[in-house]
Parts: C-alpha cells; sequence; structure tokens
C-alpha cells in the first residue's frame, strides 16, 4: 500500500489535535495537482523542525482546488485556525 508524508508546522498541529475533528483541510498554498496516492490510502503528518517527526495520521480522501474563502466556508476552523484572517496569514506565511 502507498502512504503519503506531508509535512506540516507544528501550530497547524498543535491547533486540530486539540479539537481532534473528523476530517481536516490539509492545504496546500498555490495549490497544484495532487495524484500521489489513491482515496483510502494513508496520510501521514510530519512535523516541521525542531520536531521533525511523525505526528498523526489520516486516510486521504480528495484533492480539490479552491479560492481561500470556499476553503474557509467549507472547512472552517478544520483548516487549522480560528478565523477566515488567521488562515489567511497562515497561507501568507508561506
Amino acid at each position: 500500500m502507498r502512504f503519503y508524508v506531508g509535512v506540516t508546522d507544528g501550530k497547524w498541529y498543535d491547533f486540530l489535535s486539540k479539537i481532534n475533528p473528523e476530517d481536516i483541510n490539509f492545504w496546500q498554498p498555490g495549490g497544484g495537482n495532487f495524484k500521489v496516492i489513491e482515496p483510502g490510502a494513508p496520510f501521514l503528518l510530519k512535523l516541521k523542525s525542531p520536531y521533525n517527526a511523525i505526528a498523526g495520521v489520516g486516510f486521504y480522501y480528495k484533492h480539490t482546488i479552491l479560492p481561500i474563502s470556499i476553503a474557509w466556508e467549507t472547512f472552517g476552523y478544520r483548516n487549522g485556525c480560528n478565523s477566515f484572517e488567521e488562515l489567511q496569514k497562515m497561507i501568507l506565511n508561506y
């Protein structure tokens, strides 16, 4: 079985691990076409430095390119933050 390791930052992970939602939006600025794994495959969450460790696992559902406003309307706090403004700031950091 194939799997994917998605590298993420600690703030995003910490936020979501406290609320433990059933589904999340693992977003990436700029989008791009993601065809690395099939639906249902394990999606491992690896924290960036200084942790450099696998911190969680989910199961990939699908990839969609969305404007940030639609991503917020669809996933809300499951984007890893409390507000649309925070999401914009997080994305601009990358």
